[in-house]
């Protein structure tokens, strides 16, 4: 993805789903102070000119300076595909205070992991967007909601999105992955199984960072 896409040419919100992060850096406003623009460049490792280049960019595409979860879902939608439950998810990931919208302290937050994080980063990040209930582990179920997700988007950019995926495919997929990193075999994914298990398959490492 890297390697191919220009960011400044997607949709904010599709950048926004695909860089999810659970993190805090400060809320958005139509102008950085020096205050401001100092801590997100020692948050985000971006530079200050480029942290400048993509608020500009943010508050050209949404002049309030806000992202609300309709926008985020639909844009997405269109994009990408998947199920509006998912990126409705995702969103609640992004949205850091829960206010209901995604600011852009947020996003490039989110951004800056998805572009400027280490391997180790970035499946950390991962583990914390598969453990949608929040527990420290991963379940066998919720690989399975998240990488059904990723097999319906990946389906639906080959052959003209005529390509189905069946829920069946989806539970064996997920169940043959979860297994080769579930290494005591105790039923659910700590964070060292998860990074372990995806580090030693390079594929498994982009469907984890599908996101």
């Amino acid at each position: 993805f890297f390697q191919t896409t220009s960011f400044v040419n997607l949709p904010l919100s599709t950048i926004m789903g695909l860089f999810s992060f659970i993190g805090s850096c400060f809320s958005g406003t139509k102008k950085l102070s020096s205050a401001e623009l100092n801590e997100l460049a020692s948050k985000t490792n971006f530079h200050k000119r480029e942290i400048k280049k993509w608020h500009e960019i943010f508050h050209k595409e949404y002049p309030s300076g806000e992202m609300d979860m309709e926008t985020f879902i639909k844009e997405n939608m269109y994009v990408h595909g998947g199920d509006a439950d998912l990126w409705q998810y995702l969103f609640k990931v992004l949205d850091n205070d829960e206010s209901g919208k995604v600011d852009f302290g947020e996003f490039i937050c989110a951004l800056a992991v998805g572009t400027k994080g280490s391997v180790d980063e970035k499946l950390k990040w991962a583990f914390h967007i598969y453990d949608i209930d929040n527990n420290g582990y991963i379940e066998e179920k919720e690989m399975e909601k998240l990488l059904g997700g990723i097999l319906k988007m990946a389906a639906r950019s080959v052959d003209n999105g005529e390509l189905d995926v069946t829920e069946e495919e989806v539970k064996q997929k997920s169940k043959q992955i979860f297994e080769r990193m579930d290494t005591d075999g105790d039923g659910h994914l700590t964070l060292e199984e998860f990074i372990l298990g995806c580090k030693e398959d390079q594929k498994l490492v982009s469907a984890m960072n599908a996101f």
